[in-house]
Parts: C-alpha cells; structure tokens; sequence
C-alpha cells in the first residue's frame, strides 16, 4: 500500500470541506428542507470536525490518551 503524501492528505482534507460548503448552499435552495435538516448540520459539522482532527493526528503519529 502506497504511504499517502501530505499534499494528498490536504487536498482530501479541502474537498471534504468543500463538499461540506456545498451542502450548505443546496440545502439553502430547498427551503422546505432545511428546517428539519438544520439540526442534523450543525451535528455533523461538529462531527466532521473531529474525525478530521483524528485523522490529521494518526498522519502525524500523535499519541493522544483520548485516541
């Protein structure tokens, strides 16, 4: 298996995001939607956020207790 280089990682990390953002904006084209959905967002977000953050310390070899 290939080691993943650390412009790889970013550019993943950035189209997540950007997947994110555009999630964002077509969910602000369907109106009917968005209240029902806005509170799965912000959860996610938050989720998002955290896996991200695990992932960029298993990159870097953190050792972390909290892993």
């Amino acid at each position: 298996m290939a080691a993943v280089t650390l412009l790889q990682f970013a550019a993943a990390v950035v189209i997540s995001y950007l997947g994110l953002l555009s999630g964002f904006f077509l969910a602000s084209l369907t109106r009917e939607e968005l209240a029902t959905a806005k509170k799965y967002f912000q959860w996610l977000e938050k989720l998002i956020i955290v896996a991200v953050a695990a992932f960029v310390m298993n990159f870097f070899s953190v050792h972390v207790a909290a892993r």
